[in-house]
C-alpha cells in the first residue's frame, strides 16, 4: 500500500511544477512509527524535527480515541 501511494504521489508532484510546489508523502502507522525516510521530507518541507512529535502524538491519540469509541459500543 505505501509503494502504492508514493508512486501516485510521485507521478503526481511532477504534473504542475509552473507553482514551484512539493509533494511529500507523510506516512505514519497507527502506533506511531514513521517511514525511514521521514526526515527527508521534513526537510524538503523546510519543518524540523520537533514536528514529528507533534504528529506522533496526533495519530496516537485519534488511534486511542477510535479504539475506545469501539470499545464503548453496546451490542
Amino acid at each position: 500500500m505505501y509503494a502504492v501511494g508514493c508512486e501516485y504521489f510521485l507521478a503526481v508532484s511532477g504534473e504542475d511544477d509552473s507553482l514551484g510546489s512539493v509533494i511529500v508523502p507523510i506516512v505514519v502507522s497507527v502506533n506511531g512509527l514513521f517511514a525511514k525516510n521521514f526526515d527527508q521530507h521534513l526537510k524538503k518541507l523546510s519543518l524540523g524535527c520537533w514536528i514529528k512529535g507533534w504528529i506522533q502524538k496526533a495519530v496516537v491519540l485519534e488511534t486511542a480515541r477510535i479504539v475506545r469509541r469501539f470499545l464503548t459500543l453496546e451490542p
